[in-house]
C-alpha cells in the first residue's frame, strides 16, 4: 500500500523560503550526507536521521533544536535521542557542548578520513 505524503512537519526555519518547485516535495527541501557516512554500518539508520537533522539545522542557523523540539521531529523519545547522539559522539562526527542549559553541536566530518 503506497500511501502519497501530501505534507510534513518541516520546522519553518528550514522550508525553502525562495522558487516553489511544481514537484511539491522539493519545497520541503533536502539534505545532503557523504555516502561514506550514510552507507557506514558501524552507525545506525536511527543516526544518521538524528545527524542529518542537526547537520540541517548547522546549515540553516546557529541554533540547535532542543531533545524536546528533537522527540517531535523524530517521532522518538528523549531516551531515544540521548542513545542515538551517544552514538554519533562515540563515532566522533558530533561533539556536544554544554553552554548553561543549551546544548551546541560540533560537526566534524574528518573522522570520515
Amino acid at each position: 500500500m503506497n500511501k502519497k505524503v501530501t505534507s510534513i512537519n518541516v520546522p519553518e526555519e528550514l522550508q525553502y523560503q525562495g522558487v516553489q518547485f511544481t514537484e511539491s516535495w522539493l519545497n520541503y527541501g533536502q539534505t545532503t550526507l557523504p555516502n561514506i557516512f550514510l552507507f557506514n554500518p558501524e552507525v545506525s539508520a536511527q543516526a544518521k536521521v538524528l545527524f542529518a537533522y542537526l547537520f540541517e539545522c548547522s546549515q540553516v542557523n546557529e541554533t540547535f533544536p532542543t531533545i524536546e523540539e528533537l522527540e517531535k521531529v523524530m517521532g522518538v523519545t528523549k531516551p531515544q535521542i540521548i542513545k542515538y547522539k551517544k552514538e554519533l559522539e562515540d563515532f566522533g562526527i558530533l561533539k556536544t557542548i554544554r553552554t548553561g542549559r543549551e546544548n551546541h553541536y560540533e560537526i566534524d566530518f574528518g573522522v570520515l578520513g
